[in-house]
């Protein structure tokens, strides 16, 4: 964000091997990802990232470091990153955009009567009258 705008969104999907990741990892891999991609736009900036994943908070810190996050703290180091833990419930927004694959569509199945009132509506002059005025943006107090 930038002045309170959206300046760009980034989307990649996991390898296999990335989506058996930790959490954290799979986190953290988003960050350097996006360092990457727009390093040369923030390479002489203070960089803020929020997450609500306290763990990377304490990236930069961590005493035991594997070999990827290893290459990972020496990306952070090309940057002037401070990375801020945003709890989940003031999250909501990007929280709501990352996890709609969790949605489920739920289909319910016409009962007899809706599909009676469907037919019945479609042979009604005067509810083929109102659908029209409705999509020529007649205002109306009738509703579709």
């Amino acid at each position: 964000m930038q002045e309170g705008r959206l300046v760009a969104v980034e989307n990649k999907k996991l390898s296999e091997t990335e989506g058996r990741w930790l959490t954290h990892e799979k986190e953290m891999w988003a960050v350097i990802h996006c360092f990457k991609t727009w390093g040369h736009y923030i390479s002489s900036k203070d960089v803020v990232v929020r997450t609500d994943n306290v763990t990377l908070k304490y990236f930069a810190t961590q005493p035991k470091l594997s070999s990827k996050q290893v290459r990972w703290q020496y990306t952070l180091a090309l940057f002037n990153v401070d990375i801020q833990h945003r709890p989940e419930k003031e999250n909501i927004v990007p929280d709501a955009l990352n996890r709609k694959h969790q949605l489920k569509v739920v289909y319910v199945e016409e009962t007899k009567l809706q599909k009676e009132v469907r037919l019945a509506s479609c042979q009604d002059e005067f509810a083929k009258e109102v659908k029209q005025n409705i999509q020529n943006g007649a205002k109306s107090h009738f509703h579709l």
